[in-house]
């Protein structure tokens, strides 16, 4: 007769792996180094429209047309940013879901590197309003095509983001460097069988 080898009970509860961990490995983890030191300035310009096809831009109290918009708190994306900045400065309500970001903007202001989304804003309610009187003088619906005829200074980030918006609109712009989002990224996961379904229909 043969010997049944028992085994002692354990307490090592130990996942096993993951559907998406190899045998084997350890699971992913993520780690940060010490705290970073600020070296840039970002910020989300919001081009909104009116039933007339006009934009939105404020007279600042330094004298400059811009667009409204601001500084993203922490945890937020730069559509949320835009919509908050867009109730913050002038009173009007989006949802982030009618925020689109159109590209990511890099230039240098002072020698401090500058990131700006370019955001547009499909759909917006109320009426603009100034909120912030120590920051703005007033808001104004423009013509598009009258953008380069303002007769006062155009605030850089703006103009760039309307450039994105509405290309050679404007002239004579500083250099920028424009990213361009693409609105439907491929995940991950369906690159291999997208390749393979590419492949199968090519070798029909």
């Amino acid at each position: 007769m043969g010997h049944t080898q028992r085994h002692a009970p354990t307490d090592d509860h130990t996942p096993g792996p993951t559907p998406d961990q190899a045998p084997g490995h350890p699971p992913l983890t993520y780690a940060d180094n010490r705290r970073p030191t600020p070296h840039a300035v970002v910020g989300a310009g919001v081009v909104v429209t009116d039933e007339r096809g006009r934009v939105l831009l404020g007279h600042s109290r330094r004298g400059a047309w811009e667009l409204p918009g601001g500084k993203p708190d922490p945890g937020e994306s730069f559509e949320q940013a835009a919509v908050r900045e867009l109730r913050e400065e002038t009173g009007l309500t989006a949802a982030p879901a009618d925020a689109r970001v159109l590209a990511v903007l890099m230039d240098a202001v002072h020698g401090v590197p500058r990131l700006t989304a370019a955001v547009h804003v499909t759909r917006a309610t109320g009426t603009p309003t100034v909120t912030e009187p120590l920051l703005m003088d007033r808001w104004e619906w423009h013509e598009v095509t009258a953008l380069p005829r303002l007769g006062a200074a155009l605030f850089t980030p703006s103009a760039h983001v309307l450039e994105t918006m509405w290309p050679g609109l404007l002239p004579d712009l500083p250099p920028v460097h424009r990213n361009a989002v693409t609105p439907h990224p491929v995940r991950p996961e369906t690159v291999g069988s997208r390749a393979a379904a590419d492949g199968a229909a090519h070798s029909v």
